[in-house]
């Protein structure tokens, strides 16, 4: 108690950070994010979904074919009545580009199906503001 402990588990995503991840019904979803190379010259964001089984320690990729648009900086929660997750805004920053979201999605978190609720597309798309 009261002291972290490091979970090894083969299958884990690759590094990132800016993402977001959020416990629910035994497992942790982690959604997006981002890698930024040493020199910062060089971005790749992320559009796959995770789920780690809190019991388990198992991890599994589970991205659907359609769903949000790879992005940093989003926030995802869970619904109140607990049958999904909800997904809004974010960022994509190729160093030559950025963008800035402001869409809702929603994750049915039995058929692991997303939705686009709001400013988005079902071909997992975005809508997006032109940044600075």
């Amino acid at each position: 108690r009261n002291k972290w402990t490091k979970v090894v588990s083969p299958n884990s995503p690759p590094p990132r950070s800016a993402h977001q991840a959020v416990a629910h019904g035994g497992y942790l979803y982690v959604f997006g994010g981002e890698f930024t190379s040493p020199n910062q010259e060089k971005f790749h964001h992320y559009r796959d979904l995770w789920r780690l089984d809190l019991e388990e320690h198992a991890w599994e990729n589970i991205t659907p074919k359609v769903g949000p648009s790879a992005r940093s900086g989003h926030r995802i929660v869970t619904h109140p009545k607990g049958k999904s997750l909800l997904l809004f805004g974010g960022f994509y920053d190729t160093g030559d580009d950025i963008r800035y979201y402001n869409d809702v999605w929603e994750l049915n978190l039995e058929a692991m199906t997303w939705k686009c609720r709001f400013g988005g597309d079902v071909a997992g798309g975005a809508s997006s503001l032109e940044g600075p």
